[in-house]
C-alpha cells in the first residue's frame, strides 16, 4: 500500500485487521518524512508490514521512516518502473520499496499456499540480509529481503528429496540431506525431514527383508542383494548388526564349500566333484574362493587322468576280445565298458562288442 497517514484512524485500523484475518497480506510503506519519524500508518498497525526503504549501498535511505514498527526492508531509491504516462520513470521512496516485498509475499504464498500470514511473515525473516544491529532493529527491520535466497535453497531440498524417495540410493539421500540442513528450521523442513526419514525406514525395511532370505535361502545372489540394500543405509548399529548377519551367511557359505571340496578330493566322483563347484560358486570373489577353485581342479584333474586310464583299459579289453573271441575276454571287455560314462567313445567301443561273434 502507497498510502501513509499521520494519525491513527480508527476505520482505517478496522479496515486492515478485518482484512488480515480474512487471509490477506498487507504491505504498507513506512513513510518517506526521514530516519527521524516513526512509521505512519496503516504501516505502524502491526496487521500491516511495514517496509522501510535502502539506498544503492544497501543503507538506510536518508528519506525513509523508521522506528519499532519496521519489519523489513527493500531497494527503494532510483527505482526505474511503469509511470502514470505509460511509460517509465525512476522514482524514490518507500512506495518504491513496498512493491519488492510484496512481491516476495507472493512468492512465498506460492511456494506455501496452505500458511496462515503470520507463518508466512515468520518465513521471510528468514530470507534477508541482516543490515543493521542483529536481528530486528529500527532500520531495516529484520533484514533486506533477497529473492534468491527465498525460493532456490527450498526448491533445490525438494528437488533433492523427490529424487531419493524415486531412485532410494544413498548418494541421493545424502544429497537431498545437506540440502535440507541450511533450510530455516519450520514446517517444511520438517517435512522435508520426515519425508526423507520415511525413504530411509523404507531401505531399513528391505535391508531387514533381504537379509532374512538369505538367512533362509543361503545362495550368493540373495547374500549379495542383501549386501547392496545394506550399503544403501546409513552408518548405525542398524546397519552393523544386518552386516554381521550377512557376514555370517557369507561364513556359513564358506564352510559348506571347505566340505564339499574336502569330500570330492576324498572321493572325486561326478557328484561330489559337481556340488564342490556349486558350492564355490555361491561364494564371492576372493581368496578363500580362488584357493577352493585351485583344489578342486587339482581333483578334476585327478579324476580324469583316472577316468582315462579306464577309457584305455576299455579299449585294450575290447581289442583283446575281437582278437580272441572268447566268452571271458568279451565279458571282460562288457565289464569294462559298463563302466564308463555315456559318450561316442562308449558307444563306438559297445558297438564293437555286440560285432564280436564267439569261437
Amino acid at each position: 500500500m502507497s498510502l501513509v497517514v499521520s494519525g491513527d484512524s480508527q476505520v482505517l485500523h478496522d479496515a486492515v485487521d478485518k482484512a488480515y484475518k480474512r487471509g490477506i497480506i498487507l504491505v504498507g510503506a513506512s513513510g518517506n518524512a526521514g530516519n527521524g519519524k516513526s512509521v505512519y500508518y496503516p504501516a505502524a498497525y502491526s496487521s500491516v508490514i511495514a517496509v522501510s526503504a535502502t539506498n544503492e549501498k544497501n543503507q538506510i535511505a536518508s528519506f525513509s521512516n523508521t522506528g519499532s514498527a519496521v519489519e523489513f526492508s527493500a531497494p527503494g531509491t532510483s527505482i526505474i518502473s511503469t509511470s502514470s504516462d505509460r511509460g517509465y520513470a525512476i522514482g524514490s521512496g518507500t512506495s518504491q520499496a513496498t512493491p519488492h516485498v510484496t512481491g516476495m509475499f507472493a512468492l512465498l504464498k506460492q511456494l506455501y499456499p496452505t500458511a496462515s500470514n503470520a507463518e508466512l511473515r515468520k518465513k521471510m525473516q528468514f530470507y534477508t540480509s541482516d543490515l543493521g544491529a542483529p536481528g530486528r532493529d529500527h532500520l531495516f527491520g529484520y533484514g533486506l529481503i533477497r529473492f534468491k535466497e527465498v525460493t532456490q535453497p527450498l526448491e533445490k531440498a525438494q528437488k533433492a528429496v523427490g529424487q531419493a524417495e524415486k531412485t532410494k540410493k544413498k548418494a541421493d539421500i545424502q544429497t537431498a540431506q545437506k540440502a535440507i540442513e541450511p533450510l530455516p528450521a519450520d514446517a517444511d523442513k520438517t517435512a522435508l525431514k520426515k519425508r526423507l526419514n520415511t525413504v530411509k525406514e523404507q531401505l531399513k525395511k528391505t535391508a531387514e527383508s533381504k537379509v532374512k532370505l538369505a538367512e533362509k535361502q543361503k545362495k550368493k545372489t540373495n547374500a549379495d542383494s542383501a549386501q547392496k540394500a545394506v550399503n544403501e543405509l546409513d552408518s548405525g548399529t542398524f546397519k552393523t548388526n544386518l552386516q554381521k548377519r550377512i557376514n555370517a551367511v557369507r561364513s556359513s557359505l564358506l564352510k559348506t564349500a571347505k566340505q564339499a571340496v574336502a569330500k570330492a578330493e576324498k572321493a572325486a566322483t561326478d557328484s561330489n566333484l559337481g556340488k564342490a563347484q556349486k558350492a564355490i560358486n555361491e561364494l564371492p570373489a576372493g581368496k578363500d574362493k580362488s584357493n577352493l577353485q585351485k583344489r578342486l581342479n587339482t581333483a578334476k584333474k585327478q579324476a580324469a587322468a583316472a577316468y582315462n586310464k579306464k577309457v584305455s583299459a576299455a579299449k585294450a579289453k575290447v581289442k583283446t576280445a575281437e582278437q580272441k573271441r572268447t566268452k571271458k575276454t568279451k565279458s571282460a571287455a562288457q565289464s569294462a565298458v559298463g563302466k564308463l560314462k555315456a559318450s561316442a567313445e562308449k558307444t563306438k567301443l559297445q558297438k564293437r562288442i555286440n560285432a564280436i561273434k564267439l569261437k
